[in-house]
């Protein structure tokens, strides 16, 4: 198994981890940084060229989406700290993402490849 398989699983495994058990991952407001941070690392496994600026540009348009335009507040601070709430809002946007990211590297356009 290769090196960057191997992290790519990890960093899978990690988000699964985190938005399956979010109390073993820590406060609700630590939940959001984190699954950011591992969505841009995979994003650099899936497309090593890429932008990861454009992971929290599209994080902040989808927040913005369904929470409703607000300051730069965290996630939980907007949902009043709601673990579910924020919990569905990350799941929502790691799963988008891992698709828009999929389908980069397979070649598909997407926005991400225009």
């Amino acid at each position: 198994m290769s090196t960057h398989r191997t992290a790519l699983e990890f960093v899978e495994s990690r988000l699964d981890a985190i938005l399956t058990y979010p109390a073993g991952w820590g406060p609700v407001d630590s939940l959001e940084p984190q699954v950011l941070t591992l969505l841009e690392l995979r994003f650099v496994l899936v497309e090593p060229q890429c932008d990861t600026e454009a992971v929290g540009a599209r994080y902040l348009e989808y927040v913005n989406e369904i929470v409703g335009r607000g300051d730069a507040l965290p996630l939980a601070a907007r949902l009043e700290s709601s673990t579910v709430q924020v919990v569905e809002v990350l799941e929502g946007f790691a799963a988008s993402e891992r698709a828009l990211q999929d389908a980069q590297r397979s070649g598909q356009k997407t926005p991400l490849s225009a």
